[in-house]
């Protein structure tokens, strides 16, 4: 397996911090027990889609859903992760999922954090791909920013399709 840096990164806005297994308990125990809550979580996180992509955790790696600080204010606003390790193929290639609370988007956060998880993809050579909705302007405009192409979708185009983009691997 190719192997991904599991340590914390920082940007001038956000820290992007690996969860451990104690965080994720928390994370998908949140719902059902408030006294799991975090006081550095913004009062909106978790989102169901964190919960998702935290609960498809099954070994903590580099490619395991992190958490993502604001340092503003030093709340958690969010996450970022993979779906898994890529393939141990001559082709590698792995999904990234992202997403915010509400009150956090549109300040640049997310750019930062996922320029900081690219960085590490491109030191291993590992081409990351997206999915989003069509309709989803603000994550197809940051993925586009961030170098990612949509991928060839050979169906008719409507608002709530899934469109999938890809990044390549920078050359060295």
């Amino acid at each position: 397996m190719i192997d991904l840096p599991y340590s914390p990164l920082q940007t001038p806005l956000v820290a992007v911090e690996p969860l451990d297994l104690a965080a994720i308990e928390d994370l998908l125990s949140s719902e059902t027990d408030p006294s799991r809550r975090c006081d550095d979580w913004h009062p909106d996180f978790p989102r169901e889609d964190d919960l998702d992509g935290v609960g498809a955790t099954t070994d903590l790696t580099g490619w395991s859903s992190r958490q993502v600080r604001r340092l503003a204010d030093r709340l958690v606003v969010g996450t970022i992760g993979f779906f898994g390790p890529p393939e141990d193929d001559e082709d590698p290639e792995v999904e990234v999922g992202f997403g915010l609370v509400g009150q956090a988007r549109g300040q640049g956060l997310m750019t930062e954090a996922l320029g900081a998880v690219l960085t590490l993809t491109d030191q291993v050579g590992v081409r990351v791909r997206a999915g989003t909705q069509r309709s989803n302007e603000a994550s197809l405009a940051l993925l586009r920013s961030a170098g990612f192409v949509e991928r060839g979708s050979g169906g008719p185009e409507d608002a709530e399709r899934e469109v999938v983009l890809v990044r390549a691997v920078p050359a060295s």
